[in-house]
């Protein structure tokens, strides 16, 4: 099969990266299924995807204005996130570490293609071919984003519901949505509080673990070839914290490629890992599994105690390096390892065997009447269950309601002062409408994030 990192493998150099044959007409999504059950007939585990990227660099405009597209203010006005990134991440659980403001996040965002492709240098290859348009790739990974997006008023199974209705293809039936949401709910171990509301800041639900297995339900329900995660750990305690890594390790096992970032693990998650991948100031400085970490910094003369969390000496050493201006000193020293040179063999086999004659088959969007219906019916069933707002809007109506009845009762008939007063009335009215409608902005607030991350893989 090849040679392997941690748990999961990386392609021999004298093998194909995939059989190919560029006189036929073939999809990029029949392909990477294809693959997938050959692998599964045989046998074997299945493999997964397989994400390579390839001298990857990432810049930023620091000032947003028309003078920046000038020729001559370009360059000074551009600040470089990422240096020549490389690396591949397979069937298991791939990390992305290093202290605060490396790039894990803006790397983790350029390989679920998040970020716009024109700031962007290099090359990222899925299964040795080239990534498909954002339209196609959105569509067959999935992202957890930090903080956690979900209606606080619906059950963990409306809200997994939700989510397939909305984003699964059209010809998928609703049973067969139906059936994909108990299923996942089962796989993630949420079958207990699968009919229990999410809660808000004032009225407690389900707990922070399994609000977060909620969210990568959301995600895993669409049956992503590859599940991106940002900080997944962020707000949990020690114990919660290691379930929602085990439960996502159990799901790399299935088959799925988990990449996440990730600022700084227990040992015990830590060793959950398969493949991690450390940056400091946007460079490369280790790239091997979670086993060799400790005794790759202690080949390069670094103390590191047995007892020791390899996640916690690896940051000391990056942020260490960081303030004495030596970060330059662990890229030469990665450089020259025998782990950067092996890397760069096993990289440089899957770019001279990539592809690009790949037919991109466009899927068909949900219907604008089912994504209103949809949306409908969470809306209508979160203002029902704000018992509280709903309430008060009712009251508000009728009061300003019978204000302006006894204000305006029995207007006289006339022409002059008649017209003036239900003129007077009509706006008074109108008014009024307006500004109930302001009970609106706070829903419309915390759906809005929402919104956009569907909007985002739609």
């Amino acid at each position: 099969m090849g040679n392997k990192i941690g748990s999961g493998y990386f392609l021999h150099p004298k093998e194909p990266i995939v059989n190919y044959n560029p006189h036929t007409s073939v999809s990029f999504e029949s392909l990477i299924n294809d693959e997938q059950t050959d692998e599964t007939n045989n046998g074997e585990e299945p493999n997964g995807t397989t994400l390579s990227f390839h001298n990857l660099n990432y810049k930023i405009d620091m000032i947003s204005n028309v003078w920046h597209k000038l020729p001559f203010c370009s360059a000074a006005n551009r600040k470089q996130i990422l240096f020549k990134v490389s690396g591949i991440f397979q069937q298991g659980m791939n990390a992305i570490l290093g202290p605060t403001g490396c790039g894990k996040s803006t790397l983790l965002d350029i390989l679920a293609d998040r970020k716009d492709r024109q700031n962007c240098e290099g090359q990222v290859l899925i299964n040795g071919y080239e990534r498909p348009p954002p339209s196609i790739f959105r569509r067959m990974v999935g992202y957890v984003v930090q903080d956690d997006i979900i209606s606080d008023t619906l059950t963990v199974r409306e809200n997994i519901a939700f989510s397939a209705n909305l984003r699964l293809h059209p010809s998928v039936t609703s049973t067969q949505r139906l059936a994909r949401v108990e299923e996942v709910i089962k796989q993630l171990g949420l079958s207990e509080c699968a009919n229990t509301r999410m809660g808000s800041e004032l009225k407690r639900g389900v707990s922070g673990g399994e609000r977060k297995r909620t969210c990568i339900a959301m995600e895993l329900v669409l049956s992503p070839k590859i599940l991106f995660l940002d900080e997944p750990t962020t707000g949990l305690d020690a114990s919660t914290a290691c379930e929602v890594m085990e439960c996502l390790r159990d799901l790399s096992r299935k088959g799925c490629t988990i990449v996440f970032s990730i600022h700084q693990p227990r040992h015990s998650i830590f060793e959950l890992f398969d493949t991690v991948l450390l940056l400091s100031h946007g460079h490369n400085v280790y790239f091997g599994s979670s086993a060799e970490v400790r005794p790759y910094f202690i080949e390069k003369n670094f103390v590191c105690q047995q007892s020791e969390n390899p996640a916690d000496f690896a940051l000391d050493v990056l942020i260490t390096a960081a303030r004495n201006n030596r970060t330059s000193e662990l890229c030469q020293k990665y450089r020259d390892s025998n782990m950067h040179i092996r890397n760069a063999e096993y990289l440089s086999n899957i770019l001279d065997n990539s592809h690009i004659a790949i037919k991109h088959q466009q899927k068909s969007a949900r219907s604008i009447k089912s994504e209103f219906f949809y949306v409908s019916q969470r809306t209508l069933r979160t203002a029902i269950r704000n018992s509280a707002l709903l309430t008060w809007q009712l009251v508000v109506a009728i009061i300003l309601a019978l204000l302006t009845g006894l204000l305006y009762y029995r207007l006289p008939q006339t022409i002059g002062s008649g017209v003036q007063n239900r003129l007077g009335g009509i706006f008074f009215v109108v008014v009024n409408q307006i500004f109930s409608t302001a009970t609106a902005l706070e829903p419309f607030i915390k759906e809005r994030a929402l919104f956009i991350h569907v909007r985002t893989y739609d």
